[in-house]
């Protein structure tokens, strides 16, 4: 690892190689990116100028005999990408995706594309987020992070603030500037036993939020329908748990947490591969979520197995409200069906939702989901910041939820204890006319129409007559 007082981890070191590399082997989702996002009209500038033969400094990579980790150059690589080219020359340097992570964090401090005040506060964010790390003082975080030591007072402070409020465990920031805990729940209640390893954290209104493994607490709970947004195993940094799993240990992971019926939001190539590890059986409706996020991954698919979603239940504007008879539905109080493509901006820093989760769900995604999903009981067995949860207490519904950091159950309950809860009519209270009634009649058959496009997946295991793998076609394939 990387000393934090040295300078070896800055962009302007001595590389150990210097190579071209196939854009494909440069791994720029692995969570190394240090920037609040990337800047569309930058890309395109840069492709326009490598079109035209200008040579641009290298990327730089950290190679762990495996996997090449960007550090430096996430615009470049995008604008590669854009212009067509197959390799780009890279700055190798060996180190693991961690030296690449503080590499990253002070990048651009001198020079290319200027780092936004948004960009240096998740460059800190990306280090007070990592339990080794956040032990580091300001300073030394600071110096990591090229930003001023009163910046990652601020942050520190922010976060401590939000973990603390909701959360057992008194967390402070020493006069060093380092941090600090005690556990003040049972203060002046005698002698503390050990926390078992299903910790009911939170119970109210219908909502249940247990603190443990969820492979251990799940067979213990009752029947219910999962909905969840799992790990993708690409390596993010979640507070006491390693998203980077060998394949076996992952598909075992989500083998005891995710069973049908469920519906499951994943990468569209990754979720049609493990639903026949899964042995998921036949997928009933897929829907594409696109994040519009200007990453190389443009969306997710959700996805139900073993329950049919009521997509009559979530509805949306017109597309043609010009139309005469679009038009005489509107007046009649109508609205569309919902449509098995949803566009939902990801939850950016700075947004109203967001807190301190490396990989939040959108609000708007869950409360979908949770609406179309039948189900006495929503169980989230990866219940992160608490996302399901919120929306499944707006809309008034029972639900489940397993999380392995008690610091993620601390914000979970902080945004579930701001959380009204309200009763929801059982058709969803959409005024429907003889017309919008025709369009859901034919909506029932929307199974069949997603496996025209994604073939069927049925269960594997021993036992049953016929396993069919899921494809996408060549008119449904999307890039990665």
């Amino acid at each position: 690892m990387l000393d934090p007082k040295s300078d070896t981890h800055r962009p302007h070191g001595s590389a150990d190689a210097v190579a071209s590399l196939p854009l494909g082997h440069v791994v720029a989702d692995g969570g190394t990116q240090a920037r609040a996002s990337i800047h569309v009209s930058t890309v395109s500038e840069y492709a326009d100028a490598m079109r035209s033969g200008t040579r641009f400094p290298l990327i730089t990579v950290y190679f762990d005999g495996e996997h090449y980790f960007l550090a430096d150059g996430f615009h470049r690589l995008a604008a590669a990408r854009v212009a067509g080219l197959e390799e780009i020359p890279v700055e190798v340097r060996q180190g693991t995706k961690r030296d690449a992570i503080l590499h990253a964090v002070g990048a651009n401090a001198a020079h290319g594309l200027p780092r936004t005040n948004q960009d240096k506060r998740w460059s800190v964010e990306m280090l007070l987020n990592d339990p080794e790390w956040r032990q580091w003082s300001s300073n030394a975080i600071a110096k990591a992070c090229q930003v001023s030591h009163q910046l990652v007072d601020d942050v520190r402070r922010s976060l401590v603030a939000q973990t603390s409020e909701a959360s057992p465990t008194r967390v402070f920031v020493t006069k060093h500037g380092t941090v600090s805990s005690m556990d003040v729940a049972r203060i002046g209640k005698g002698k503390s036993r050990q926390r078992s390893a299903a910790t009911l954290y939170y119970e109210k209104e219908g909502i249940q939020l247990y603190c443990g493994d969820a492979r251990e607490i799940v067979p213990t709970l009752p029947a219910s329908v999962v909905v969840t947004d799992p790990p993708y195993n690409v390596g993010t940094m979640y507070d006491g748990y390693g998203d980077n799993l060998a394949r076996e240990d992952y598909v075992a992971l989500l083998r005891q947490t995710c069973g049908p019926p469920c519906c499951l939001v994943h990468y569209p190539e990754d979720l049609c591969d493990l639903a026949g590890e899964l042995n998921l059986g036949h997928m009933t409706q897929a829907v594409a979520w696109v994040t519009n996020s200007n990453l190389p991954r443009q969306w997710r698919m959700v996805a139900w197995f073993g329950v049919e979603p009521l997509l009559a239940r979530e509805t949306q504007d017109y597309k043609n409200p010009q139309d005469r008879r679009i038009r005489a539905r509107i007046a009649a109080g109508c609205r569309a069906r919902g449509y098995d493509w949803w566009q939902v901006h990801p939850v950016k820093h700075g947004a109203a939702e967001r807190v301190q989760h490396p990989c939040q769900l959108p609000l708007e995604v869950a409360r979908r989901i949770v609406n179309i999903t039948p189900g006495e009981t929503i169980l989230d067995p990866f219940a992160g910041s608490g996302t399901t949860l919120v929306a499944a207490k707006e809309l008034g519904r029972r639900a489940i939820g397993i999380e392995l950091s008690e610091r993620y159950c601390a914000l979970a309950v902080k945004r579930l204890d701001a959380t009204s809860s309200s009763e929801r009519a059982s058709d969803g209270g959409v005024p429907e006319c003889r017309a919008c009634e025709e369009d859901t009649t034919r909506s029932a058959d929307s199974g069949k129409a997603v496996e025209s496009v994604m073939g069927s997946v049925s269960a594997s295991a021993p036992g049953t007559e016929q396993s069919h793998p899921m494809t996408i076609t060549a008119a449904g394939a999307m890039e990665r």
